[in-house]
């Protein structure tokens, strides 16, 4: 089979997704439900699937929050990065049969790493959706 031949295997195996994992007030899609719906096809028919990240920017925001706790405004700081990146699907079968698919990635967070990490893996999550 060709690389889109088994991309179309692997999405046969997915049925439905729910809203299993809830987080800041939503209801998502947790990306281990996402990644145990494929995974299992993609090894069968050796599909790979991987990030090529770009240029990432790297920003502050700062704000004010209500602090419960004193009852007060007090200073926020988030880390907010963007950037651009490129999934790739290879055929493990056949290395040079690819499929690029440009992506952005965006995350805010108090500390640099989680919102690098929030942003790849909210990317990763709706990028396979």
């Amino acid at each position: 089979m060709n690389l889109y031949q088994k991309l179309v295997e692997i999405r046969k195996e997915i049925d439905v997704f729910t809203k299993d994992t809830e987080g800041y007030g939503y209801n998502y899609v947790s990306g281990s439900q996402v990644l145990s719906k494929i995974q299992k096809k993609m090894n069968e028919l050796g599909v790979l699937l991987y990030p090529n990240i770009g240029e990432v920017e790297q920003d502050t925001y700062d704000y004010q929050v209500y602090d419960k706790q004193s009852k007060q405004m007090r200073d926020k700081t988030d880390f907010v990065i963007k950037g651009d990146m490129t999934y790739v699907w290879q055929n493990a079968e056949e290395p040079s049969e690819t499929l690029e698919i440009p992506w952005k990635l965006f995350g805010q967070q108090d500390d640099i790493s989680k919102a690098y990490g929030s942003g790849l893996t909210y990317s990763e999550r709706y990028f396979l959706l």
